[in-house]
């Protein structure tokens, strides 16, 4: 038979938890497996000592050190219960949380000859009491409403900032419906909510109203994720709920100013436009003349050339604001590169040919189609030779190379011109950024075009970028774009043409723009006549017969809009072509012309071609 001591130390060694002994000096005469583990001091080493040099605690906030509960135990004879928040320092340096309690050993006569100590690692405890008191402290000190529900919809719980957001207090609020908050006709919402957290679904942000104490209707972003128990079946839900009032009226204000924007760059395109249009048309009526002086046809061939410039600052202002806004639906098909670049050349040909540069032209050995909007390509490939004219000394070179690389188009172009500066270089696709201005580099421009070309390239799947060893040494831009399968269908050619004689009317508040144009149809052999207004127009139309009506949009007293409307209603005027030719020239003003009964919409100054294509009726290419 075993004695009983030997009884006793089998159990205190068998016990889970940490056990010390101690005599009544609190020297330890026994320590269990677990006290050795967490204590890290061995049983033979830990014998005959002192227990505070054995047993280290301090509390877990303060780090101060704790009173021994052996102390107290040898003082009082009572049972102590270990200090909340308590830390055992083991020999090794590890930090345990611990607890439970420390107890007399006494014997029949009532004598306390030591101490047991009983204490057992609560790491993990502390871990959840710590993880959920700083979830409490979350909940309570959110700036969101933070609600909790049962599956049917009723509250059990809501913090500080729901009151602040709904006005109800907890006490008011919990154990009522959810349907107390929220509007009558969004009853369907809520029980669909319910029925997706039923079936275990988290409802990620979504934007609607709910109703405040006082009646208040209040936009909210709410994010409902499903309660489950232990066994993992959805008991309820959490919802969080965010003001967005603010929100909502930072974009009811963003829209207003992009309203105020569009209406502004539709009027400055107008207004611009409209002294433009009679510049040009007067210059491509003197062009058709037989001018005696060379010197005339120069100076005609300055106001062309400073005209286009115009026109073309117009337009890339005008475009600029429509591509970073999304707007612009790029007309898709297969793409001839080598018709781009040409196209682009020759849009910048007239300042290539002042400035007398060299161009090299360095191409593929076999064609390289793309898939893109033509029309945008070129205006990429015009914007970026211009700049590489525009800042190029006289006698300067461009070179223009195209190649394959792998499934990728590319398009290099570069000059011996002014260069880019290493600090403007990470940034000169950005909007209005351009090099300084000196005397020796005047040239005009807003700083919007190669923005716009980055834009339309990306829009395109494709990239650009600049490089340049810097001021006086040249720059090479390159344009890659993914180049397209040989089985699509090459975009077509727009028609050129020469149109029959025709009766023209023509009509405008702006007698330059009607005159001059006037001027140029005529002599194109077409039977033109010219009126100012609204009232004149519809007086002509009677004795004149028109077979095509040149009709400015932006009339006084009646628009271009609904005289268009009533000319449409005249059966005598039947098959007559409308064509609206105006200032205006965003994509709600093409839809506009169309419902109002126009056949075609021309934006100011309309090159003769297109004046000729809209009066015998051949679509624009935009149209196909």
């Amino acid at each position: 038979m075993f004695g009983s001591e030997n009884v006793l130390e089998a159990a205190l060694t068998s016990v889970g938890d940490a056990v010390i002994v101690t005599d009544e000096r609190a020297r330890i005469t026994f320590i269990n497996p677990v006290a050795e583990a967490l204590t890290g001091w061995p049983a033979e080493t830990a014998r005959q000592q002192p227990l505070a040099a054995v047993f280290r605690i301090v509390n877990e906030r303060t780090r101060a050190p704790v009173e021994d509960p052996v102390a107290k135990v040898l003082a009082t004879g009572v049972v102590q219960g270990l200090a909340n928040h308590t830390i055992l320092l083991a020999k090794d340096g590890r930090e345990i949380p611990i607890d439970d309690s420390a107890a007399p050993v006494k014997l029949k006569d009532g004598r306390t000859i030591g101490a047991v100590l009983v204490f057992r690692d609560i790491t993990e405890r502390r871990r959840a009491e710590i993880g959920a008191s700083w979830l409490a402290a979350i909940v309570e000190c959110s700036d969101d409403a933070i609600i909790s529900k049962s599956i049917d919809g009723t509250i059990t719980s809501w913090n500080p900032a729901a009151q602040r957001l709904y006005g109800y207090a907890a006490s008011e609020i919990i154990g009522r419906s959810i349907m107390t908050i929220v509007p009558r006709e969004l009853a369907a919402e809520e029980q669909d909510i319910l029925a997706r957290l039923r079936r275990g679904e988290r409802i990620e942000h979504f934007d609607t109203v709910r109703i405040a104490k006082d009646g208040r209707r209040i936009d909210v972003s709410i994010t409902i994720s499903p309660v489950r128990d232990e066994e993992g079946i959805v008991i309820g839900a959490s919802k969080i709920a965010r003001d967005i009032g603010k929100r909502k009226e930072f974009e009811a204000r963003l829209k207003e100013e992009q309203r105020l924007k569009d209406e502004f760059l539709a009027t400055l395109g107008h207004e611009l436009r409209n002294p433009i249009a009679p510049i040009h048309t007067a210059a491509e009526f003197l062009l058709r003349l037989s001018l005696p002086d060379p010197r005339a046809t120069a100076a005609v061939g300055v106001i062309q050339r400073q005209t286009r410039q115009l026109r073309r600052l117009v337009d890339d202002l005008l475009d600029l604001a429509r591509v970073t806004q999304g707007r612009i639906d790029l007309r898709t098909a297969r793409v001839d590169l080598s018709e781009v670049i040409e196209q682009g050349i020759e849009m910048v040909d007239p300042l290539m040919r002042e400035k007398q540069h060299q161009l090299i032209e360095v191409w593929n050995a076999r064609p390289l189609f793309v898939r893109g909007d033509k029309a945008r390509l070129i205006q990429c490939i015009s914007n970026i030779v211009g700049n590489a004219a525009k800042y190029t000394d006289p006698g300067g070179q461009i070179r223009i190379a195209i190649r394959s690389d792998g499934d990728q188009a590319v398009i290099e172009i570069a000059d011996n011109g002014a260069g880019i500066a290493p600090e403007l270089l990470p940034r000169v696709f950005d909007l209005f950024v351009q090099g300084s201005r000196s005397p020796d580099r005047a040239e005009g421009g807003l700083g919007i075009g190669l923005s716009m070309v980055k834009r339309l390239v990306e829009m395109h799947g494709g990239e650009v970028s600049a490089r340049s060893e810097g001021p006086r040494l040249g720059s090479t831009f390159e344009l890659r774009l993914p180049l397209a399968q040989m089985s699509e269908p090459e975009g077509a050619e727009p028609i050129a043409v020469e149109a029959p004689r025709r009766r023209v009317l023509i009509v405008d508040d702006n007698a330059d723009a009607a005159n001059s144009l006037g001027m140029l149809l005529s002599h194109r052999g077409h039977e033109t006549r010219v009126v100012y207004s609204a009232r004149e127009a519809l007086a002509t139309v009677q004795a004149f017969r028109p077979e095509a009506v040149l009709l400015d949009v932006g009339l006084p007293e009646m628009d271009g809009y609904e005289i268009a409307r009533r000319l449409r209603a005249m059966s005598e005027l039947w098959g007559v072509r409308l064509i609206a030719l105006t200032g205006y020239g965003q994509a709600g003003d093409f839809e506009s012309a169309r419902a109002a009964g126009f056949d075609d919409h021309l934006v100011k100054p309309a090159e003769l071609a297109a004046l000729e294509r809209a009066l015998v009726g051949i679509p624009r290419e935009d149209d196909d």
